[in-house]
């Protein structure tokens, strides 16, 4: 009898550990993915100048909403990058760039509306993604942390006319050589053969008809890379902000599954199923909860 109840009061204060530590926060963002995503951009004449401005501007702000899709940003959960290609590639800002700032989510976002329509020439694709390959990710600019998926949107309205690198190539050394998954957002070319191979597949290829279109395709773009996603990451103690460096708890939970958190998601959901995933867990059939399946310590 005594060690029924010792076991009971053990599984209840694990239980009570699972509800509070490890439950998602519940925020207006919907997927707590450890990732890395960059936006590789269009800038060509075609897309805007400094004097009409209304196709890049629905750019960025496509960007701006992707970024508002994910919850926490910074070093313990999805870090973003920014390059964008005309002629010549020009990087913007790197995946860890932004981590040390109080708010890295909201620095990704000014540092995305900040963005000018220069240069505008022709379309060099293939020399963008060469550029990422080659100098812009790498272990010192952000690439490579545990667990981190690398996802490349590439956002154009046409197909190579300029450059030397062949895109698809790039793409393919991209997947081979850096783990990427390739998305293209595709306007105004939804049948092109070149744009479906850079993606790897029709299937990796959002299409609109027109820029201000682009934000039908937020909700689908984001679901895919959270979907590809190997870990989750909760909120540290101090908010989900970038802390980790400064000694902030930072977990990553293996996934086999989407983990898009609906911002509706009600919470005596979680509550109910608490015991039961603790039980699984003491099972050794629940694949989760920190590292090797363990109840990660407090620091």
């Amino acid at each position: 009898m005594l060690f029924k109840n010792v076991i009971t009061v053990l599984v209840l204060l694990a239980a009570v550990e699972a509800h509070y530590y490890y439950k998602p926060k519940k925020t207006d963002a919907t997927c707590n993915a450890v990732a890395d995503v960059i936006f590789v951009y269009d800038t060509s004449g075609s897309i805007g100048t400094p004097t009409n401005q209304a196709n890049f501007d629905a750019m960025k702000e496509f960007m701006i909403n992707i970024v508002n899709e994910f919850d926490p940003v910074g070093a313990t959960g999805t870090q973003f990058a920014a390059l964008c290609f005309s002629v010549v590639p020009k990087p913007h800002f790197y995946l860890n760039d932004n981590n040390n700032d109080a708010d890295p989510k909201q620095a990704t976002k000014d540092d995305i509306q900040a963005f000018s329509t220069a240069p505008n020439s022709r379309t060099a694709i293939g020399d963008a993604l060469k550029e990422l390959s080659t100098s812009f990710l790498t272990p010192a600019k952000g690439i490579g942390r545990n667990c981190a998926q690398c996802f490349v949107i590439v956002i154009t309205d046409g197909e190579q006319n300029e450059g030397t690198a062949d895109p698809v190539e790039e793409a393919n050394k991209l997947r081979q050589d850096k783990d990427c998954i390739v998305y293209v957002v595709s306007i105004g070319q939804a049948n092109s053969v070149q744009l479906e191979n850079i993606a790897g597949g029709q299937a990796n290829v959002f299409s609109v008809d027109k820029f201000n279109e682009l934000n039908n395709l937020v909700k689908g773009l984001v679901q895919a890379a959270c979907s590809n996603s190997a870990c989750v990451a909760f909120p540290d103690k101090n908010g989900g902000h970038g802390n980790h460096h400064n000694g902030g708890n930072r977990i990553l939970i293996p996934v086999p599954m989407p983990i898009m958190i609906p911002a509706d998601y009600p919470v005596n959901r979680n509550q109910k199923n608490d015991l039961k995933d603790l039980i699984s867990l003491i099972k050794g059939t629940k694949y989760g909860y920190g590292y090797g399946n363990k109840f990660k310590p407090s620091v």
